[in-house]
Parts: structure tokens; sequence; C-alpha cells
């Protein structure tokens, strides 16, 4: 299967009653989930007006679509339907080439909205026409199955991704940044900290850092900078 562009965007409804604030829906994904992680792409920035420019972290990581792949991997064992997921690109790319208008829309954000399988993540952004012919598109801004037991936000301001899902499946993904599988790509330290949201950096854009009830901060997982442990 590949993805299809999707006539009838209901199946997104349900991001758009969250009733949120605008940028906390684009920015930091739905609420209701038992836990929430955080993959940072680049670390936090360290004093105020920093720029992603001035921030030092490891050029030869994962690439932010693989850092999500491996959340993505994991994920797959905590949902019902892994051959029915849905994926929203923002429209505001100036490299993607659909024809049809966008079909999905929150305040300040308007995206097109696709259907497919977990598997065809791997060949979103292809450079196989035949699998991905919408052109140069960066990563979608959120991906959920049908079922919703989890989701990913992405949007293209925060330099880190959020999920929600399970309190289990973000322990299994923290458990995995940990694996000898990942040990050589990923930096572990610890820190301490307790904001849930971090500083924004004058010009915006892993860690995964999970996030308990009520937004308390417990852990980072990163494919540059780390896993740190609150």
């Amino acid at each position: 299967m590949s993805f299809e562009l999707c006539h009838d965007a209901s199946a997104a409804d349900w991001l758009v009653e969250q009733r949120l604030p605008w940028y906390r829906l684009a920015g930091r994904g739905p609420v209701g989930y038992p836990r929430y992680a955080r993959v940072r792409f680049i670390p936090d920035p360290s004093f105020p007006g920093q720029k992603t420019s001035d921030v030092d972290f490891d050029q030869n990581a994962l690439s932010e679509k693989d850092q999500i792949a491996v959340a993505l991997e994991v994920l797959s064992r905590y949902t019902t339907t892994p051959d029915e997921c849905y994926f929203c690109l923002w429209e505001g790319w100036g490299t993607t080439t659909i024809n049809s208008a966008p079909n999905f829309a929150i305040p300040n954000r308007v995206y097109w909205l696709f259907r497919g399988t977990l598997a065809d993540y791997a060949h979103w952004n292809s450079d196989d026409p035949a699998r991905w012919p919408y052109g140069d598109s960066p990563d979608p801004a959120f991906i959920w199955p049908a079922d919703r037991a989890w989701c990913i936000t992405n949007d293209v301001d925060p330099h880190f991704a959020t999920i929600g899902a399970s309190a289990d499946a973000i322990d299994r993904i923290v458990a995995t940044s940990e694996s000898t599988l990942y040990s050589t790509i990923l930096h572990v330290s610890r820190c301490t900290g307790s904001s849930p949201t971090p500083g924004r950096f004058a010009s915006a854009r892993g860690n995964l850092t999970r996030l308990g009830e009520g937004g308390a901060t417990e852990s980072v997982f990163s494919a540059r900078d780390g896993l740190e442990k609150h």
C-alpha cells in the first residue's frame, strides 16, 4: 500500500475538537494521553536568544525522520490499526507538488491529510515517484493510527516532536534508546529539570523527553544529545 490523499478529512475531526489554542495543538499535540514524550532534534536552548546555528550537536546522528521511525517501530506494537494510519502534511512548505487544495485546518495551520500504513512511513518523501509523487515534503505534522492509541506531533516551529501514548509505550521507547542497538548512536546523560515547556530558539528548528501526568518531565531520549532522566 502507498499513501493516499484523503478526500474526506473527517478522520482529523478529533484534533479540531480538542478545543486547544492553535499553538498548543500544533506544537505539543492533543491532550488526554496517559503519558507524553518529547523528541528533541537539537538540544533545548541554553540561554535566551540562542540561535540553532549556535548549538553544538552530533551531525552524524539519525535524521529527524529516522528518529521518528524509531518511535514508530515501538508504537506499532501499541495500536490495533497499524494498517490504517493518518499523516498530516503542512501546506506551508514550498517544495511540495500537490495539485489538490489542503483539506484539514486548525487556526494558523492548514494541512493535507493522507491515509497509509505504518510501514508506508519508510517511503515518506521517497525519491521514487511511484511511492511518493508529492515532491520534496518534510516530515508529517501529525501521525496517528485509526484507533488513536497514540499521536506524534511535529510542527514546523518547535525544535522537537511530541508523542502522546500509554505509559507502557513511552517506557518502551525510552528503553529502546538504551538498548545495545542504539547505544553507539545515542549519547546518554542525566540532568535535572522540571519545566515541560522548554525555551525557544531565536531561530526555530533527538531527544525524547518523557512527560508524566500533569506535565512533570521524567526523561529524555536523543539521537543527537542523549538520554536524560529527571
